[in-house]
């Protein structure tokens, strides 16, 4: 006999309801996993993650879920906000707080900041952390933020990033040399200015992590402090987001003019 399934608590979540709809669905027929990840051409371990709200359903799934069980179109159109659940909410309310702001000011030592990164880039970055069997809608939902650069107001966007971010071959050299063309094609746009701290300075005031200030048309500054595993925080207290902008200015001090950094990102590309 085989161990009993893990409880699920169906109150938990919207993507613990899903699960335990699924479960409750296949256990009145009385399939096992095996037999439902075939009709769902999925897997094992894929349907108990979706069962355990481990992962969320793409769309084809939410499809074939509705006529696998004969629910017409419960679980596709469910779907997409178990999707949207999943990613965490500090994520969600920054993407919110980008698409209404005039400026943005990033200071992002280690990546390539969000707003610039390619669907590879992203992709590699993901695999390899907590939220990897989110990846695609975590890839869909960065893509997604990046559209306030495409509208017809898009906002002013300053970024100072650290030497050893352009040199962090994320995705293998090819991606990573798309993701620098990518990041050059945004430094000719007039709305857009990047700037690099070299890696041959020693301390400078950025030393202590990324964070995110963002400037309304009406209303105060609000910042966004990261942290791991979403675990970033915003801050509205106008002494502490005052005390970022100062630290902003001291990290752009520091950093080579938009000239400079956009020879030393052709550099690097040219160079993989």
């Amino acid at each position: 006999m085989g161990r009993p399934p893990k409880p699920i608590d169906p109150t938990e979540s919207l993507t613990s309801f899903y699960g335990w709809k699924i479960r409750t669905l296949r256990d009145e027929r009385g399939w096992t996993q095996s037999e439902l990840g075939k009709k769902l051409a999925l897997s094992d371990d894929a349907v108990s993650k979706l069962e355990l709200g481990k992962s969320a359903p793409d769309n084809r799934t939410g499809e074939l879920l509705d006529e696998t069980f004969g629910t017409g179109t419960y679980f596709t159109e469910l779907a997409p906000l178990v999707r949207k659940e999943r990613i965490p909410g500090p994520a969600r309310s920054l993407a919110q707080s980008e698409a209404t702001a005039s400026t943005i000011r990033v200071y992002e030592p280690d990546l390539i900041t969000g707003l610039f990164q390619t669907e590879a880039y992203i992709r590699a970055k993901v695999e390899t952390g907590p939220y990897s069997d989110d990846v695609d809608e975590i890839v869909a939902q960065r893509l997604r933020r990046q559209e306030i650069l495409e509208r017809m107001n898009p906002p002013r966007l300053l970024l100072v990033t650290d030497e050893a971010a352009l040199r962090r071959a994320i995705g293998g050299p090819e991606a990573f040399k798309a993701q620098l063309a990518r990041l050059e094609e945004a430094m000719r746009r007039r709305n857009i200015t990047i700037q690099v701290v070299p890696a041959a300075t020693a301390a400078y005031a950025g030393l202590a992590g990324a964070f995110t200030i963002m400037s309304f048309t009406e209303g105060p500054d609000v910042a966004f402090v990261d942290g791991p595993n979403s675990t970033g925080q915003f801050i509205d207290r106008p002494d502490t987001v005052a005390g970022l902008m100062e630290t902003y200015d001291l990290i752009r001090s520091a950093a080579l003019p938009a000239v400079q950094t956009a020879r030393l990102v052709k550099e690097i590309r040219e160079s993989l």
